[in-house]
């Protein structure tokens, strides 16, 4: 089963220029784009290996309901896009589950090959590099990330997602 492996590296206000260009040179530039995310959970499970989050997203792309789970080091992943925001987040309280936190970012999304890489500004955070890659071998995955992330000049990989890094966690 191919899974989404991601890793995030923290970046300084004087690094962002030098990515960015390095980012153009290497791939392409597919847009810009101002996300929020309402992530909710299952208060009975908590946020344990066990548990799981939903995520409501909305940006220019469309409104989008994602299943996130962690596995072995990497996400498992189901996203649909839906059309009443509101009517979700109603279902999605009803069955049980309570928000959590929201997220608030801009992000410059690129392509690099097999890689989907996103230079992200989270509101109240600051600015990070986020780099994926979906394949089936979870090692070989992360040694062809930190392998870009080289590339790049990243150096500062935080082992937090943004909800725990907002939670204080």
């Amino acid at each position: 089963m191919e899974k989404e492996v991601e890793l995030r590296f923290k970046l300084d206000e004087n690094q962002i220029t030098k990515v960015k260009k390095s980012l153009n040179e290497l791939g392409e530039f597919l847009g810009e784009f101002n996300q929020i995310d309402e992530y909710f959970y299952d208060k009975k499970l908590g946020r344990t290996k066990d548990g799981y989050i939903l995520r409501v997203r909305k940006s220019q792309k469309g409104v989008f309901l994602t299943y996130k789970k962690l596995f072995e080091d990497s996400w498992i992943e189901e996203e649909t896009e839906i059309k009443d925001k509101e009517a979700i987040k109603k279902i999605i309280q009803v069955i049980g589950l309570v928000p959590l936190v929201t997220i608030n970012k801009t992000r410059l999304q690129f392509r690099v090959g097999d890689f989907e890489v996103n230079l992200d500004k989270v509101k109240n955070l600051g600015s990070f590099v986020e780099i994926e890659l979906v394949s089936k071998d979870i090692s070989l995955a992360k040694k062809k990330i930190l392998e870009l992330a080289n590339k790049l000049g990243l150096k500062n990989e935080i082992h937090k997602g943004y909800v725990p890094l907002m939670l204080g966690e």
